[in-house]
């Protein structure tokens, strides 16, 4: 509701006008998703859509060799399930640790929390998935030390218990664990954005 006042003072008298309005209502937006088959070089939109139910709005992507190997993919959008947006981070990080912007601390934590085994054939290293603080979460830990650090989250709510969710976690990483390593150690490519 709008509410509009008015006052007029008179000599002996306070007279307080009071309108309401209803909110003007205008149409729903169309939601503009993005159309390309694949996300920061590795994920193919497929994999999205039919093991997340996840159409993608808007990425962001950058990767560099220089100091160290590196890449990190967000991508905004989504999914069928979720009462609002969700963000996809994928991040490449050296020396056993993990995202900072998915919370941060060391392989080695996460070992010690007993989470779930990841298991994905044919690729050397070690990895867990779980959902814990709202966001489902997987890492690897390839035989170099680096670790691919999967998360996504709700924007404005907490992932609990969702299999579905879990198992298109699994399933992205399982598609671009061999992908990623290579890519970061390409020369640099400084953030593509979906809005260039």
């Amino acid at each position: 509701m709008l509410f509009c006042c008015g006052c007029v003072v008179g000599r002996n008298f306070l007279r307080l006008d009071i309108t309401t309005t209803a909110p003007s209502s205008s149409p729903p937006q169309e939601v503009a998703y993005l159309n390309q088959d694949v996300f920061c070089e590795v994920l193919p939109s497929e994999v999205l859509t039919r093991e997340l139910s996840f159409r993608a709005k808007h990425f962001i992507f950058s990767h560099r060799s220089d100091p160290v190997n590196s890449f990190a993919c967000e991508i905004i959008g989504s999914r069928l399930s979720d009462p609002k947006d969700s963000t996809l981070r994928v991040e490449y990080v050296a020396n056993g640790k993990l995202s900072r912007a998915s919370g941060g601390g060391s392989f080695e934590s996460v070992r010690k929390a007993g989470r779930t085994s990841l298991e994905i054939s044919g690729v050397e290293g070690e990895g867990y998935i779980w959902i814990d603080k709202g966001y489902v979460r997987s890492v690897w830990l390839y035989p170099t030390g680096y670790v691919l650090d999967v998360s996504l989250r709700g924007n404005g709510f907490m992932y609990t218990e969702d299999e579905a969710a879990i198992r298109g976690i699994r399933r992205v990483a399982e598609t671009i664990v061999s992908a990623v390593p290579p890519i970061a150690a390409e020369s640099g490519q400084e953030f593509i954005s979906s809005d260039d």
